[in-house]
């Protein structure tokens, strides 16, 4: 098992109560958990950077990150605001905001300013399906419908009333909503690994230029690479060992996305970006995770820039910097790094409570605003 990240990058969207009423494995960084050290035999740190090729903007990003940018940096970028970028035909920037609520604003407000009245709704459902019937379409047929009646026979009220609890979980961390309303001349964002060969992955970008004609009406989008192609509804779906199945949602996996949350972007390569960073920046890493989806600097445009919007987190700071003199300096290795570094944490820092769920979530004295 291979595991990869990047804890400059945003904290994990939580709510519950303040950090003092929290349990230990109950955490904003998985490095506080206290059996993180016993997880991993080897640690390796990764430097080189493959999104940027400007390494002008890279060496820029990688201040950003670590809240060490120069007065330069933020001169460079005070110039992109409200810079021109030179789109392609067609081709809108990305506009990123904090708030999910200001996103789905701006996306209805642009669907409805598409001049036609003629609408395409689609519609998610739940389903289950049971383990026997995968391993049987592998092979290449279906299971009986007598077959599946024994199966289903075994799905007791106890086991429903589970699978509603599953179905909570899978509708909260599915992607798309409920009800996916598209245009043709709609912005929008694929949410599925549909087909990697040609690039049509999880935050790919593109717009709808027609609906297929027979049911279902599939839309075809005309992704920011060039390839043309419909998308068909996608099937999330949830172990449940018990009943040995898995609960699903299927639904269109698209998203109206002339603007998206600084989250939803994380792990993307967006090309052309509109960002408004002002005071609705709240968390440490939200800038630095904003400018890194762009290739080039050349590709940003801003609405608004407040340098104090930057914000990294010093406990997350203090990690790296334990964790590379483990590694480089004392020479160890596997849990001895891990328990060097996470101790190194414990001491220097004095961790502040702070409420969960709200916009000032982490606003504390473990975070470093950068004011220029």
């Amino acid at each position: 098992l291979v595991m990869l990240g990047d804890f400059f990058q945003l904290h994990a969207v939580r709510k519950g109560e303040t950090a003092k009423n929290l349990s230990p494995f109950d955490v904003d960084l998985c490095f506080q958990l206290p059996t993180w050290p016993e997880y991993f035999d080897h640690i390796t740190i990764l430097d080189r950077i493959y999104r940027q090729s400007d390494t002008r903007f890279s060496g820029l990003l990688d201040r950003m990150r670590r809240g060490e940018q120069t007065t330069f940096d933020i001169d460079m970028l005070r110039q992109r605001v409200d810079a021109n970028l030179f789109l392609p035909d067609g081709v809108e920037p990305t506009w990123l905001v904090s708030w999910r609520n200001a996103a789905k604003e701006i996306n209805d407000r642009k669907l409805a300013e598409i001049n036609d009245d003629r609408i395409n709704s689609y519609n998610g459902s739940f389903g289950f399906v049971h383990e026997a019937e995968l391993a049987a379409m592998a092979k290449g047929f279906k299971l009986s419908a007598d077959k599946i009646a024994r199966l289903n026979a075994s799905i007791t009220p106890a086991v429903i009333k589970r699978h509603q609890t599953i179905r909570d979980k899978l509708r909260s961390n599915a992607p798309p909503d409920e009800t996916v309303q598209l245009k043709v001349g709609a912005r929008v964002l694929l949410l599925a690994n549909i087909n990697q060969e040609e690039g049509l992955v999880n935050g790919a970008c593109g717009v709808i230029i027609k609906f297929d004609e027979a049911f279902p009406h599939l839309p075809v989008v005309r992704f920011d690479g060039g390839k043309v192609d419909s998308v068909a509804p996608f099937t999330w779906r949830l172990h449940d060992p018990q009943s040995k199945g898995y609960v699903t949602y299927k639904q269109m996996p698209l998203k109206l996305a002339w603007a998206i949350t600084v989250h939803k972007s994380q792990s993307m390569t967006i090309r052309y970006l509109k960002i408004s960073m002002d005071r609705t920046f709240f968390s440490p890493g939200q800038a630095y995770v904003a400018f890194s989806r762009a290739q080039s600097l050349e590709g940003i445009t801003l609405e608004k820039f407040w340098p104090s919007a930057i914000k990294t987190d010093e406990r997350v700071m203090a990690y790296d910097r334990a964790l590379r003199h483990a590694l480089d300096t004392l020479n160890l290795q596997g849990e001895d790094v891990l328990k060097y570094a996470a101790k190194t944490v414990e001491t220097s820092l004095v961790p502040t409570p702070v409420t969960k769920g709200s916009k000032n979530a982490f606003m504390s004295r473990n975070n470093r605003t950068i004011k220029l």
